[in-house]
């Protein structure tokens, strides 16, 4: 489950960091399937704590409690993003990322069928095809219609491609998904 009220933590005075999020939330039931049905074919994680300072909300943690600080609090409880540094950072990792994926799942590039990205920004979505050599009608892509709603965006497209028939049964789709840290997580499964 991945819920984000995204909308509550932003600094609306710099719409470049903003205007792209959505609030959401959404879910996928994982659990034993029979023979046959839906498998998960490989999954890793990976944190680049080099990106830690790219995205933060820096009175999130016990630092900057409002009951022992000398400064407004209502600052340090907006989230504050880096865009170009976290897509620099990313562009510079998800290469090697997926390619190990697609080993541990012993398969190929062109063996999948739909790759579901994490719902960044329009622009994201497009280097993202771009730099990872997918076709673009390969991607899931509601960003145009909901946002990047933070973890539930991932969640949120998958959805949505299943119950409009895109995603079918059988098919081998690849799910990708970043958040900050820099954090990468990614699984093949077969749908």
């Amino acid at each position: 489950m991945a819920a984000d009220i995204a909308s509550c933590g932003l600094d609306w005075s710099k719409l470049e960091a903003s205007a792209i999020f959505g609030d959401g939330a959404a879910a996928a039931v994982v659990g034993t399937a029979p023979a046959g049905a839906s498998r998960l074919l490989a999954a890793e994680h990976q944190t680049f704590s080099e990106g830690v300072a790219l995205c933060r909300i820096p009175g999130g943690g016990s630092r900057y409690h409002p009951t022992r600080i000398n400064q407004p609090f209502e600052p340090l409880a907006r989230f504050h993003m880096d865009g170009k540094g976290v897509f620099r950072l990313a562009a510079q990792h998800l290469p090697a990322f997926v390619a190990r994926l697609l080993v541990r799942a012993g398969l190929r590039l062109e063996q999948i069928d739909w790759i579901v990205p994490h719902q960044a920004s329009q622009l994201a979505l497009t280097h993202l095809g771009r730099r990872l050599g997918f076709a673009r009608n390969k991607f899931i892509d509601v960003f145009a219609d909901h946002g990047n709603q933070v973890a539930a965006s991932l969640p949120t497209a998958l959805d949505i491609a299943i119950r409009d028939g895109r995603i079918q049964r059988g098919q081998r789709v690849l799910l990708l998904g970043t958040g900050a840290g820099l954090a990468v997580g990614g699984m093949i499964l077969e749908y």
